[in-house]
């Protein structure tokens, strides 16, 4: 495979290095990082270099703020921008898997006061819609609820001015880059998983990966440190403009706010957390005609707890022979039974 190289802003909470890059390599790596840095002028930059699902070089330059001295390393922590957007996605996968919403529920379901401009639009407005970017809203249309930050736009009045955007296409017929749908569906995933958005992205995503560095809701700078501050060009130079406060607090970020570093992921070849607490406990899986007919049983067929212990390290476990017919996949929670 060959090493993909890729900056921060690419690259949420990944490990830290399992094996060195080789010194030619290194080289390479180096200089075309520096070259990076100085043909965009940037103010401080952070690159990991992955080869078969490890981190193998770790290039930063620059610092946190312009002219300050402090300098940018593997553990410094960046905006990561749209990326948090993937993150937004996986909780919903997440809950999907566990069987808390699906795909094509109507959004109203979970939101009853949501509203788009057309009401035909609300009422066919499905999970999924949220996430595709072709609701018919026009390109950016409502980023000024979001944008310049910080400002005082609640989720709440994200949603309701939503009914007050006249749609530029056609529903699922045109496309247009969104943020806001974003911001709905991180309180469909509320609503759902009964938890705050940031309270599940910590616990679907940040605890079983080890992404202890990335911060989601209310953080303190200060508290955690060695944080990126954000810059424009002035008169040729690079100029904080925005910098972090005492508390950075829960702005409706699901659409692109979050903070990680290039360092703190899981490490390569660790056995996760999940599965480190498996070992006593036993697997459960609903029978084959619940899996047919969408329903919970009553009583649930179990599995050894040997398929607990049968990790592959890629977050899925083996589906034992009993539960074959059902078409989806288990995973092992951090109560240590698997669940859907």
């Amino acid at each position: 495979m060959k090493p993909i190289l890729l900056c921060l802003a690419l690259l949420p909470g990944i490990a830290h290095a399992a094996a060195p890059a080789a010194d030619a390599d290194a080289a390479f790596y180096d200089a075309a990082v520096q070259q990076a840095f100085e043909h965009y002028r940037l103010p401080g930059l952070a690159v990991g270099v992955i080869e078969d699902g490890k981190v193998v070089h770790v290039a930063t330059r620059g610092e946190l703020a312009a002219g300050e001295g402090r300098r940018v390393d593997g553990d410094t922590l960046f905006k990561i921008a749209s990326n948090t957007k993937a993150m937004t996605a996986a909780v919903l996968a997440r809950l999907v898997q566990a069987g808390r919403l699906r795909w094509d529920d109507p959004v109203t379901r979970y939101l009853p006061a949501f509203r788009m401009y057309d009401p035909w639009v609300t009422r066919n407005m499905q999970v999924r819609d949220l996430l595709i970017h072709n609701s018919g809203l026009g390109l950016g249309a409502g980023d000024l609820m979001l944008w310049p930050e910080p400002n005082h736009f609640t989720r709440q009045d994200i949603i309701a001015g939503l009914a007050h955007l006249k749609p530029a296409g056609s529903f699922r017929a045109d496309y247009a880059y969104d943020n806001l749908l974003y911001v709905v569906a991180g309180e469909v995933a509320a609503a759902a998983g009964g938890k705050s958005y940031a309270a599940l992205v910590r616990q679907e995503i940040f605890v079983p990966l080890g992404m202890d560095r990335c911060q989601v809701g209310d953080w303190s700078p200060a508290k955690a440190g060695n944080v990126a501050q954000p810059h424009y060009r002035k008169d040729g130079r690079n100029v904080v403009v925005g910098r972090d406060g005492d508390v950075a607090s829960d702005f409706p970020c699901c659409a692109g706010c979050r903070r990680c570093s290039i360092r703190r992921g899981r490490r390569a070849g660790s056995t996760p957390p999940s599965a480190a607490r498996c070992g006593p406990r036993t697997c459960r899986c609903p029978s084959a005609s619940a899996c047919a007919t969408g329903t919970t049983p009553t009583s649930w067929p179990t599995a050894t707890a040997g398929a607990c212990r049968t990790w592959t390290g890629n977050g899925r476990w083996p589906i034992p022979a009993r539960c074959r017919a059902c078409t989806r996949r288990w995973h092992c929670c951090r109560t240590g039974v698997a669940a859907w």
